[in-house]
């Protein structure tokens, strides 16, 4: 993960700077492996968490992108394919894989930015999670909508905040549905949880 620690070292300092990032709770990550959960509201959201969080990261990325002449650089920086719309077996198995051998995974559980804020969440940060036995980490990114909107292209300058909730302990098990669900829920309450707080501290 060379690629990602330059990238990092030379992004990092300017997206913290530019976007005046505050970063909340970041220490209660754990030291090892585990998965991070963050809400989905911009495409812009990869880069605040890679800029907050001072580690390697290792996305969950659309295969779309895994194209020429992105493929090469995407996949220099760890990033982990995932064919979005279906239960992709192989992502998650690959998700699993890199957890197991010590990686920080980043997946965001509403999978797009587009559709209603209460779009549901779905299930393969949980799997990942139970599959491999490590912590569920629920982050709450605020405003990042502010930045780049969906369906828009145009960057704005905001300020943006990263929040770190507890990380949710997990027993290594077989995912099954309702188990998945169960975390899925408590993952997504978390991160609400954390939202609510920061707006009515910041009112």
């Amino acid at each position: 993960m060379t690629a990602y620690r330059v990238l990092r070292a030379v992004l990092g300092p300017v997206v913290r700077w530019f976007w005046r990032v505050e970063a909340v709770g970041v220490d209660l990550i754990p030291p090892g492996a585990c998965v991070l959960a963050p809400n989905h509201d911009s495409l812009s959201d990869p880069f605040f968490v890679g800029a907050a969080v001072p580690r390697p990261l290792r996305f969950l990325t659309k295969a779309e992108l895994f194209r020429f002449p992105l493929a090469p650089i995407i996949s220099s920086l760890g990033a982990i394919p995932v064919r979005r719309g279906e239960s992709d077996r192989g992502a998650i198995a690959s998700a699993v894989a890199a957890v197991q051998a010590g990686d920080t995974v980043v997946i965001h559980p509403q999978g797009t930015v587009l559709g209603a804020s209460d779009r549901p969440w779905r299930r393969g940060a949980a799997r990942v999670a139970i599959e491999a036995g490590v912590p569920l980490v629920p982050v709450c990114l605020i405003d990042t909508d502010q930045v780049l909107r969906p369906r828009t292209k145009r960057i704005r300058r905001a300020r943006v905040a990263l929040l770190v909730g507890e990380p949710i302990a997990v027993q290594a098990g077989e995912p099954d549905a309702d188990a998945a669900a169960a975390l899925t829920e408590e993952v997504r309450a978390a991160v609400e949880a954390l939202r609510r707080s920061y707006r009515s501290a910041a009112r």
